[in-house]
């Protein structure tokens, strides 16, 4: 009989069973995830104030979050930490910069650092959680031999 159960947290051996299993679907159709998590943390007084983390997969850098502790906004660090990323990773082999963020936090933020708003999903019953997805293109073509580009 089949079971299905809803899990809070994942364990090393789910991991491990999702990794497997994805490398084995990645494999069949002839790509590479080449999936990675990072974190760019800023230090000030040997203090963590600021920490930027996402991840990198397929040709796409994901910025899941950006924090920077209230008394040093307005510092730059959030912008400094986006920096450092993008310097990072400008010359491997991804495309674009990637994150989503809703109406309360940092819409004007992510425009200021020239990243394109792609789509809004709008939430009609709490505005606070209309959600913007953005994008920056780091890398807009590579040429893949004589006669084909994308």
């Amino acid at each position: 009989m089949l079971k299905i159960k809803y899990l809070e947290n994942a364990n090393p051996e789910l991991a491990e069973f999702v990794s497997f299993e994805f490398k084995k679907y990645e494999a069949k159709n002839g790509v590479t995830a080449n999936f990675k998590q990072f974190n760019i943390v800023a230090e000030k007084y040997n203090t963590i104030v600021g920490i930027l983390s996402g991840r990198v997969f397929y040709t796409e850098i994901n910025i899941d979050e950006i924090i920077v502790l209230e008394q040093f906004r307005g510092e730059g660090i959030g912008r400094k930490l986006i920096e450092k990323l993008e310097g990072f990773y400008e010359d491997k082999e991804f495309e674009t910069i990637s994150l989503t963020t809703y109406q309360f936090q940092a819409f004007e933020f992510y425009k200021k650092c020239g990243y394109q708003l792609e789509f809004i999903r709008e939430n009609k019953n709490n505005p606070k959680f209309t959600k913007y997805f953005f994008v920056k293109y780091i890398r807009t073509c590579i040429q893949k031999d004589q006669n084909t580009q994308f």
